[in-house]
């Protein structure tokens, strides 16, 4: 067989592929790459992308790592898209990718604590009804924040200890580091 001696241009991923790969760098704190991949795949979708699914994750990977720079703004304006494109019976697993956002970004706020623990406890309920286990574990430990912030300490030890009970099962040694 022979072999191409030139290099081919690389197509590029398929959208939910790179979505994945963008989540993957926004955990690892590449934001500018994940930020532009996520991008990329909303402009492929074009302005009214028929895939609903895809432009909420993408929104969701704008959302976080919008709240991971500080930008409060954007990342709600993201939450606040990708409730407009789905709903919560369409595609449960976005919808509480958003209400995590949005939760942890109304936490990082500090402005409106109610609203971030009832769009966290939505999410959480979301997660474990559909057996999303590592999501219910992360969004556990968004909501101790919240209780942290408030003094209420027993509810925070409630629920860092299911999340780290979660991460045992799950066997997660990175997020019981953390």
């Amino acid at each position: 067989s022979r072999r191409a001696t030139s290099a081919s241009p690389r197509a590029p991923a398929p959208a939910n592929l790179a979505l994945q790969l963008a989540s993957i760098w926004c955990d690892q704190g590449r934001w500018e790459e994940s930020d532009r991949l996520a991008r990329r795949v909303l402009e492929e979708l074009g302005p009214r992308g028929s895939d609903h699914s895809l432009v909420a994750r993408a929104h969701n990977v704008l959302g976080l790592t919008a709240m991971e720079r500080g930008q409060y703004e954007d990342a709600l304006k993201h939450s606040t898209l990708v409730a407009q494109t789905i709903d919560s019976k369409s595609d449960p697993a976005r919808w509480a990718a958003m209400l995590r956002v949005k939760g942890s970004t109304l936490t990082h706020q500090g402005e409106d604590l109610a609203a971030a623990e009832t769009a966290l406890l939505e999410a959480c309920d979301i997660s474990e009804r559909r057996g999303h286990v590592a999501a219910l574990a992360s969004t556990l430990v968004d909501l101790s924040n919240i209780y942290d912030l408030q003094s209420r300490w027993h509810d925070h030890e409630r629920v860092v200890t299911r999340a780290h009970e979660i991460y045992l099962e799950l066997g997660a040694p990175l997020a019981l580091a953390i």
